[in-house]
């Protein structure tokens, strides 16, 4: 199949799948988006200074263990 044809095929309901495309709120997904990408990367920086904390903690228990 072609990438024309795979373009050109109809949405579920019959309608082409571009035929809405002036109507979607593009602002709105972009915000969205942005929303989204802030939260995970919040989420991404909380668990990287966990895990640094537990380096750190299994660190000082290895250093411990060590010097018996």
């Amino acid at each position: 199949m072609s990438a024309d044809a795979t373009k050109d095929q109809p949405a579920l309901d019959g309608t082409p799948v571009d035929a809405n495309a002036e109507k979607t709120p593009a602002g709105d997904a972009s915000t969205v988006t942005a929303d989204a990408n802030t939260e995970a990367l919040r989420q991404m920086k909380e668990l990287f200074t966990s895990a640094q904390a537990r380096a750190e903690q299994q660190d000082k228990l290895i250093t411990s263990l060590a010097k018996q």
